[in-house]
């Protein structure tokens, strides 16, 4: 069964983490949700990168990975979808997907934002609806 799951370093009391899933359960997803964590230290994409590349496989195929790491107040390119190890893979633009795939992914879609400051709810669920 596949599952969306969620790691971030919006910290464990944060109206971010309450924002997205209002958004989740707004959208009426019929999908599992599991929070990986949501106490990465502020701003480390190395370590979501490490905690995400441990855990997805164990995960089944067709799973949904938020990476929600450096992304509230940080200026950076858009959002990448990607699809990898037939899993998806929605993140910020910031180098994360690399560290964890290396050089080899090659199917991914780069999603514009208006703004830095665009919640993630608005630019993922779409996405995320379409998966799920």
């Amino acid at each position: 069964m596949a599952v969306l799951t969620f790691l971030s370093d919006f910290g464990a009391d944060s109206h971010y983490m309450a924002s997205f899933r209002g958004a989740m359960y707004k959208a009426n997803l019929q999908i599992p949700f599991i929070e990986i964590t949501s106490r990465i230290e502020p701003f480390d994409i190395v370590e979501a990168a490490y905690l995400s590349s441990m855990v997805y496989l164990d995960f089944s195929e067709g799973s949904i990975h938020v990476l929600a790491t450096n992304v509230v107040g940080t200026s950076f390119n858009g959002h990448l979808a990607a699809y990898y190890n037939g899993h998806y893979f929605l993140a910020p633009d910031n180098g994360i997907l690399s560290l964890i795939f290396g050089e080899h992914f090659n199917d991914y879609y780069l999603i514009p934002t208006e703004s830095y400051e665009q919640n993630i709810q608005n630019v993922y669920m779409p996405f995320i609806s379409q998966l799920a």
